[in-house]
C-alpha cells in the first residue's frame, strides 16, 4: 500500500545539541514515527515500544514516563514491547514524546535478523493506517 501523504526522512548525527534542534523543528507534523535497530533477544517480530522515560544511559529518571506509539497496532509481524533501554532510542523518544505530545510519536524496533523488505512494507502499513485516520503530515 503506497501512502500518499509525504514523507521526509531525515537522518541526524547522534549528538545531544544536534538531536535537540532536529526535536524543535518536529512540531509541524502530526506524527513522527522513529525507527532503530534491535540486537536483543526476543526479535521475531517488529517491536512497537509502547513506553520510554528520561533516563540516557545511567544518568536521569526511570520512573518519568511516557506512553508512545499509541496509534500503531499490534499484529502477526508487530508486538508491543517494554524494551526501548536507556540509550539513543529511548532519550530521543522521551524527547520527542515530551515535545510533540504521547499521541503524535511512536517507535518501532526493527530487529536487525528481521527481512528488511518485510520490515520496510509493514512500517508503510502502520503509517498508511495512522494517515488513514489522521489525514495530515507525517515525518
Amino acid at each position: 500500500m503506497a501512502i500518499d501523504a509525504p514523507v521526509q526522512k531525515r537522518y541526524v548525527a547522534s549528538d545531544r545539541q544536534t538531536i535537540d534542534a532536529f526535536i524543535d523543528e518536529l512540531s509541524d507534523y502530526s506524527y513522527v514515527l522513529g525507527l532503530g535497530m534491535y540486537s536483543g533477544k526476543d526479535a521475531e517480530k517488529l517491536r512497537i515500544e509502547t513506553s520510554c522515560n528520561g533516563r540516557f544511559r545511567n544518568n536521569g529518571s526511570r520512573l518519568n514516563r511516557r506512553s508512545i506509539s499509541r496509534q500503531l497496532r499490534p499484529n502477526d509481524l508487530c508486538k508491543n514491547a517494554q524494551g526501548i533501554g536507556n540509550s539513543w532510542c529511548n532519550y530521543i523518544s522521551f524527547a520527542v514524546a515530551s515535545k510533540l505530545g504521547e499521541s503524535r510519536y511512536g517507535f518501532v524496533h526493527i530487529p536487525k535478523s528481521f527481512n528488511v523488505k518485510v520490515a520496510a512494507n509493514e512500517v508503510q502499513n502502520q503509517l498508511a493506517f495512522i494517515l488513514k485516520n489522521d489525514k495530515e503530515q507525517v515525518v
